[in-house]
């Protein structure tokens, strides 16, 4: 056998060496992608589940975020409780809305928290809170919800 042979088998062994490493790349980074969807929809129940058990530690504080949402009265102590409850709950749906927007949330999961947490905007004084407060999110989470609120107006 001549060199220029051995070195056409050298270079086309090389090729498929190429080729079955860029398969086990794409594999592997479809793997990692599932990996990290799961790690960020697990994250989203975390923040839910704290948001809920932070509501459910008081009391008064379920009945007050629903009187919140529903612009009930309520006293300056009480405007400042559902003041940081909205807060705690927009940061957390803001990040699900991340996640969703770059691909790294399951689709089918964001449907149903996107629908839930969009719905607690449509309260009156959540819409309130909402207009007065918007400008302390993203620019892209401020455009998601104020488009959904535009369509519920109506």
């Amino acid at each position: 056998m001549n060199w220029e042979a051995i070195g056409v088998l050298v270079e086309g062994a090389g090729v498929i060496c190429v080729v079955i490493s860029l398969l086990y790349l794409v594999v592997e980074l479809r793997r990692n992608t599932a990996a990290q969807n799961d790690a960020n929809f697990s994250f989203s129940i975390q923040l839910s589940r704290d948001f809920l058990c932070s509501l459910m530690a008081e009391p008064d504080l379920p009945l007050l975020w629903e009187r919140g949402i529903a612009d009930e009265e309520l006293s300056e102590a009480e405007r400042a409780r559902f003041n940081i409850a909205m807060w705690a709950w927009s940061r957390s749906v803001q990040y699900m809305f991340y996640t969703a927007s770059s691909g790294k949330f399951p689709r089918q999961e964001w449907e149903g928290y996107r629908e839930s947490a969009l719905k607690t905007y449509e309260g009156i004084g959540a819409r309130k809170w909402w207009s007065a407060q918007k400008w302390r999110f993203s620019d892209a989470f401020t455009q998601f919800v104020d488009q959904h609120l535009e369509k519920t107006a109506t």
